[in-house]
């Protein structure tokens, strides 16, 4: 049996430890952000690292100490406020990391389902002018135990998470309730 160098070399960095990046890239006025999460697949009842890195779109260069938040609310509690505005059901500072442009923070989700995210930052904490990307991320339900059985992994095995990016302004995606 012969191995061809490209499978080698997949073995090999899977063997080193090497996980794939599933970003989320979005672009505001003055910044690009580039969002990941850790794990992967967020599950319910976990907590998510997620890591955004920020950069000035006209330079390109890291942007550092800008003042920003992660916030989030669910599919189901934005449903039942029938348009309403409510507050965030998740949510935490981004807190500036060791790295030039990087910043951190950790969301927990109580429930399964998707989630409308949002980050909200400004340059420095001079100004009041806030820019802010959304997206829909899917959040999975966590592994269950059942006695005498098998750990049962939840319905989808996809490695790279759900992701919807909302453009601001545009009519938001139909509930999958709503569908016949």
């Amino acid at each position: 049996m012969r191995i061809t160098p490209l499978v080698g070399v997949f073995a090999l960095t899977l063997a080193c430890g090497y996980k794939p990046e599933f970003a989320i890239r979005e672009k505001t006025e003055h910044f690009d952000f580039r969002v990941t999460s850790d794990p992967v697949r967020p599950i319910a009842r976990t907590p998510i690292a997620y890591k955004v890195v920020i950069r000035d779109q006209d330079t390109g260069a890291p942007v550092q100490g800008a003042d920003g938040l992660i916030f989030a609310t669910h599919q189901q509690g934005a449903e039942a406020a029938g348009g309403l505005v409510r507050p965030p059901e998740a949510y935490d500072n981004l807190h500036e990391g060791k790295e030039l442009g990087t910043y951190y923070a950790t969301m927990n989700f109580i429930l399964a389902g998707d989630w409308a995210l949002a980050i909200r930052l400004r340059r420095d904490t001079t100004t009041d002018v806030y820019e802010r990307i959304d997206w829909v991320q899917t959040v999975f339900v966590p592994e269950t135990q059942t006695p005498g059985s098998a750990r049962a992994k939840s319905d989808s095995t996809s490695t790279a998470p759900a992701v919807t990016p909302v453009t601001p302004g545009a009519a938001p995606a139909p509930s999958k309730a709503a569908t016949p």
